[in-house]
């Protein structure tokens, strides 16, 4: 019992630790040979609106009606920059698809459900100029990673959830058909939180639980899952601090209904995609794109 404040702290600067090398640039191993067009708006107007810009990624040879993946940045929802995963975003366009690389506005100066409407804003402006660049919406799928894992599961599950507005199309004018998501080591429920409520991580993201109680709920991805979830590979570290959210996840899905994999590799902890010299790294981007060729190429 002596030791347990002292193991508190341990854990929870472990997990800090891991959720800040999310943040972490993984040397250049790879040098994709892509086409990019940055920095491009997809809402105006809006408070904070130089961070709702995308970056769109294109095969080298172009081509038209590919299928699009969707890519969105981890962070803890407070820090990080499309940037950060620009090479992985190029290393999937050179697989023949269309990617869009997402910026959103950060906690703490824009709280939840900032990130979450300026997402779905995102998906809107996809859904209506993708075509512009040579995708196909019809064959569409989203991924990310810690914060952005989280994030691409909202938008696979809670984009037509009346308590979420999109940034830049409010009016919800459109309609959003995932056909595959492969969330990266996410926070999908809140309301069990694990060893995160050791951190103020979430606060910062939904606010005091005491006061936004709601906030935890309509946050966590594990809420919106019905038989129309899409097909679903969940990638993680069973060193991860927050393992135990993806197997939450999956085990929701699994009795939902939906198709779902899982893939754990056991000596790797929280970013550990950013390590594109790894085996690991490797091997988790290998599956990804094979689990996408299946729902979006066959």
């Amino acid at each position: 019992m002596k030791n347990g404040p002292k193991n508190s702290v341990l854990v929870c600067l472990l997990l800090l630790l891991a959720l800040a090398s999310s943040c972490y640039k993984g040397e250049k191993a790879f040098h994709p040979a892509a086409k990019s067009l940055r920095d491009i708006p997809y809402a105006r107007g809006i408070p904070g609106d130089e961070l709702l810009k995308l970056d769109i990624h294109r095969p080298k040879d172009g081509g038209k009606n590919l299928p699009v993946i969707v890519y969105i940045h981890g962070g803890g929802w407070t820090s990080s920059d499309k940037s950060e995963m620009d090479q992985w975003c190029r290393r999937i366009a050179d697989r023949g698809y269309l990617v869009i690389n997402v910026n959103y506005r950060l906690a703490p100066e824009f709280p939840f459900p900032t990130a979450v409407n300026d997402c779905l804003g995102a998906m809107c402006w996809i859904v209506r100029h993708a075509a512009e660049y040579g995708g196909d919406i019809s064959r569409m799928g989203i991924t990310g990673g810690s914060a952005g894992g989280h994030l691409a599961a909202m938008v696979a599950g809670a984009w037509n959830d009346p308590h979420f507005s999109p940034t830049g199309c409010e009016d919800k004018n459109f309609s959003l058909k995932i056909k595959a998501q492969v969330p990266f080591f996410g926070v999908f429920d809140f309301e069990h939180p694990g060893v995160m409520k050791l951190t103020h991580i979430p606060q910062k993201f939904l606010g005091p639980k005491k006061e936004k109680p709601e906030n935890y709920k309509l946050a966590s991805p594990i809420n919106y899952i019905t038989r129309d979830t899409p097909p679903t590979l969940i990638i993680v570290g069973r060193l991860d601090p927050i393992y135990s959210q993806s197997k939450i996840y999956y085990h929701a899905l699994k009795k939902a209904g939906v198709p779902v994999q899982i893939k754990v590799y056991p000596l790797e902890t929280h970013g550990f995609d950013f390590q594109f010299w790894k085996k690991a790294s490797k091997d988790a981007f290998e599956r990804m794109m094979a689990f996408f060729d299946q729902y979006l190429k066959s």
